[in-house]
This record gives C-alpha cells, structure tokens and sequence, in this order.
C-alpha cells in the first residue's frame, strides 16, 4: 500500500473518473474543475485548491494522470469562475496571497484572513463577492473548521467546492444542514469522502446521473 491509497477508505467505493455519486444531499463528482460546468450557479464556493505548481503537478500524478497543462492560479480563476459572482471563499498559501488577492479583485467585495493549516502553518482564506455577513471573521481558525464557521453565517443553500479533496467541505456542509457539490480528480481520495460522509450520516453513497 502506497502513501496515496488512502487506506481502507480509499477503498470503499469503486470510483472511477467521470462517474457521479451521491450520499443524501450532497453530489460528489470524479473530474476536474475544468470539466465540470454546474447547471445552476451555486449559492456558495469554498475550496482549496492545490497552492502551487508543484502542489498541482503531484494531485495529477497521485491520482494516475499527466501533470496538467494549467497553471495553480488558472485553477483559482476557475474556482472564482464557477461561483458565479456568488459567495466564493477559497485558500491559499501565504507566499501566494498576493498573487490570489488579485484575482479577487474586482469581483465585488474582496477581503483575506489570516488562517492556520493543520494546526500549524499559516494560511489565508481569500473572499470575493457580495457583501459579507455581518460578524463573520474566520482571523486564526484552521482550515478544518473555517468551511462550517462561514456556512452557519449564511442561509441554508448549496455550496460548490471544485476541489473537495476527502470531504472536508461536504461534511461541514452535512454539520450546518446544506447541501453539497463536490468535485475531485483523484478516485480514491473522493471515495474516502464518499466514506466519511458515510460515517457522518449513515446514508449509502449511490451511483448517479449527472
């Protein structure tokens, strides 16, 4: 077993590229965020996308596929892109916030936060869009937890993360009662989302239609 099998819940569901699955209101999708155009604007984007070239290159790689011919900051304009000039929150590195924060700019309301990433490097979680909710301010969470913190700010609805990894955004979504769309290139990192919302909630993920 390599480091990128993901263990048993890697394993859980035979995902394959392409192929769409669901777990009661939330819709996980094996492809890129390039391949996916959502038929209806989200309310919501949240997302963290690979951080740089290197980062997108081994997401590639890992999951049996050719480094991309893209660059980190043309997926972060297409993460901006599929929120539809809705809410969008995404995270980055802190040598590459200035470099988002541009992308940001312009499209509505821009704003960033000092965040933290598993507990201990430094983080930022970019804003674009309408005007905030009053009182929202993730300053010092980790990312672990900044995806329920501003869900609960807003009204029950749906929320798009065009690179949900294992899930993190889906089960805060489950948490704070919203439903999801998640898309992820890697077929055993998606089943080990598809397993944890599992967990979460008891429902057995099914094949679907998009």
């Amino acid at each position: 077993m390599t480091k990128w099998d993901y263990g048993p819940e890697g394993r859980a569901y035979p995902v394959e590229r392409g192929q769409a699955w669901e777990c009661g209101s939330h819709l996980f999708v094996c492809a890129s965020a390039f391949q996916v155009n959502h038929p209806r604007p989200p309310f919501l984007v949240y997302s963290d996308p690979p951080w740089n070239q290197g980062n997108l290159a081994s997401f590639h790689t890992k999951a049996g596929l050719t480094p991309p011919g893209f660059t980190w900051l043309d997926l972060y304009r297409r993460v901006i892109w599929l929120a539809a000039g809705g809410p969008c929150f995404i995270e980055g590195g802190t040598r590459q916030a200035d470099a988002v924060a541009a992308e940001c700019a312009g499209r509505g309301l821009s704003r960033r936060w000092p965040i933290t990433y598993y507990r201990r490097q430094p983080a930022v979680l970019h804003y674009c869009g309408p005007e905030l909710p009053d009182g929202l301010d993730p300053t010092g969470v980790d990312d672990d937890f900044t995806p329920g913190l501003v869900l609960n700010a807003y009204e029950r609805a749906t929320v798009l993360d065009p690179c949900a990894g294992r899930g993190v955004t889906s089960r805060a979504a489950q948490l704070a009662g919203w439903a999801s769309v998640n898309v992820e290139i890697h077929p055993r990192r998606l089943s080990a989302a598809l397993a944890r919302m599992h967990s979460l909630t008891g429902n057995d993920p099914m094949r679907s239609t998009l």
